[in-house]
C-alpha cells in the first residue's frame, strides 16, 4: 500500500506545472481582515508591496479615509472623503496625488473613465481594523498611464472622531 501511495505521489509530482514568475514579479499577500499591515497591488506589470504603514486614518463622523504608504520606490496615498460607514463599494476622490513616484517628479491622479473602485470588506472600530481590495487607473499630466489591480489591503488605522 505504501508503494503504490509513492508512486502515486511521484506521477503527481512530475504532472504538476511549475509556475514561473518574471523579474520583478511576486505574489501578493493573501487578502485577510486581521489587522496584518498587507498593502499590496500588481502596478502595471510589477509588484507593488508596501515595507511601511506611514498613515491610515478613519474618521468615525464623516466617513473619511485616507490611506498612506511606501516601499523602496513608491508611495501610495489613496483618499475617500467622506461616505465609509461599513463594508461596501467606495469610489476614490480624485486629489491629483493618488501615487506618486519615490523622487517626486511624476504626480499622478485618477483617470476619469478608468476602472476605480474600493472595496470595503472589514471594517472593525473596536479593533481599530479596516480591510478591503481595489483597482485604479492613474493618468499623469503628460497622459502616461499607470493600472493598479488586484490591490488589498488589512491594516490597523488611527480612528478620528
Amino acid at each position: 500500500m505504501k508503494r503504490i501511495v509513492f508512486f502515486i505521489l511521484i506521477a503527481a509530482a512530475v504532472g504538476c506545472k511549475k509556475i514561473t514568475l518574471k523579474d520583478g514579479e511576486q505574489r501578493l499577500p493573501n487578502a485577510t481582515e486581521r489587522g496584518r499591515g498587507i498593502f499590496a497591488c500588481y502596478l502595471d506589470e510589477d509588484t507593488y508591496i508596501a515595507r511601511r504603514q506611514e498613515e491610515i486614518t478613519y474618521n468615525v463622523t464623516t466617513g473619511y479615509l485616507f490611506l498612506s504608504n511606501s516601499n523602496r520606490g513608491f508611495q501610495f496615498r489613496l483618499f475617500v472623503y467622506e461616505g465609509v460607514f461599513g463594508p461596501g463599494e467606495y469610489s476614490f476622490n480624485n486629489t491629483g496625488e493618488e501615487w506618486i513616484v519615490s523622487d517626486y517628479v511624476e504626480w499622478y491622479g485618477i483617470k476619469p473613465d478608468g476602472l476605480n473602485k474600493l472595496q470595503i470588506t472589514h471594517l472593525d472600530l473596536e479593533s481599530a481594523i479596516i480591510s478591503g481590495t481595489f483597482d485604479l487607473d492613474l493618468i499623469n499630466d503628460n497622459g502616461r498611464e499607470k493600472s493598479i489591480r488586484e490591490g488589498r489591503f488589512d491594516l490597523e488605522m488611527n480612528i478620528i472622531i
